[in-house]
């Protein structure tokens, strides 16, 4: 699908190759296979980084939200803060609210990724208090 359409120029094609290949990195993540997940959800992120088009750019921020929970449950803390980064990043101009809302998310989620991080530091020691 993504070698026949994903360099197509119509948006409901292009919506429709977006929304296959996050759906694609969540069944590969369920099924344990999380460094085909995360090139996928990079693919997604490489393919529409630029679309202008609301339904494709939130695929691209659900891509990228996806990315940080798969690196997370990794224990992958520098990935997972760095993904939250990029939807900071990539979208934090944006006026649609739907990516707004991955904004906030991803802000709160990765406020929650350090106050775990201290957290985990206070308890092995590693930190003063």
């Amino acid at each position: 699908m993504v070698s026949r359409f994903g360099s197509a120029p119509e948006s409901p094609l292009r919506e429709c190759v977006a929304r296959a290949l996050v759906n694609k990195g969540a069944v590969l993540g369920e099924l344990g296979r999380n460094n085909e997940a995360l090139a996928v959800y990079d693919e997604v992120v490489g393919l529409f980084d630029t679309a202008a088009e609301l339904p494709i750019r939130e695929q691209v921020a659900k891509a990228l939200f996806n990315k940080a929970g798969r690196l997370g449950q990794l224990g992958r803390l520098d990935g997972q803060i760095a993904a939250y980064d990029d939807i900071v990043a990539h979208f934090t101009q944006a006026p649609e609210p739907p990516i707004v809302e991955a904004v906030a998310n991803a802000l709160f989620d990765k406020r929650t990724c350090w106050a775990s991080w201290v957290e985990t530091m206070k308890r092995s020691g590693s930190m003063m208090t």
